[in-house]
């Protein structure tokens, strides 16, 4: 029913505060134990080391377990699998006498920041009236911090061509815009 476990922020590797809140409801009166793998190099199976993130970790209410993701794990979707039993020591795959087992597709992202270098835009003239006035762009955007990963936005506007009428005329323009978060 794929209901016991929630991410609570994406994977990210080499960070060793993941989190996962897992919910059981143990009516048995056993002790339960969790067993739970991420195919962190996404070879389709959970079988390599440093796979296993939770072996026998004794669980009877409902929890937050942190767990590493090692730095080399592959970016992008993989899948996880988390085993819930009253046996200790099951495999990722195989017979167990009792419990469950759920499978989640997850997704694991870097631990770098974005990094934006100095914005070089090419200087643009604007012709008014006959005057040529140039517009410097660089660095335009300056914000020392941008790229820290503290949730910094950049955006920027480029047009690529203006046009201005007067006398019943209106005002056109094309544009490029864009708007990152860092």
């Amino acid at each position: 029913d794929e209901d016991g476990i929630v991410f609570t922020r994406p994977i990210v590797a080499g960070s060793t505060t993941n989190r996962v809140a897992v919910t059981v409801t143990n009516t048995s009166g056993l002790a339960g134990y969790l067993n739970a793998w991420i195919d962190f190099n996404q070879d389709g199976d959970f079988g390599d080391a440093g796979e296993q993130i939770f072996a026998n970790s004794l669980i009877n209410s409902s929890t937050t377990l942190p767990f590493t993701a090692p730095a080399g794990a592959l970016l992008g979707n993989t899948f996880a699998r988390f085993r819930y039993s009253n046996e200790r020591d099951v495999t990722a795959t195989g017979r167990s006498l009792s419990g469950e087992v759920e499978d989640y597709r997850v997704r694991i992202v870097s631990n770098e920041a974005p990094r934006v270098g100095a914005v070089a835009l090419p200087d643009i003239q604007v012709d008014e009236d006959g005057v040529i006035n140039p517009v410097n762009l660089t660095n335009h955007f300056a914000d020392n911090d941008v790229g820290n990963g503290n949730g910094d936005q950049l955006s920027y506007q480029l047009l690529t061509s203006l046009r201005l009428q007067t006398g019943g005329g209106g005002l056109g323009f094309r544009g490029i815009q864009h708007h990152a978060g860092v």
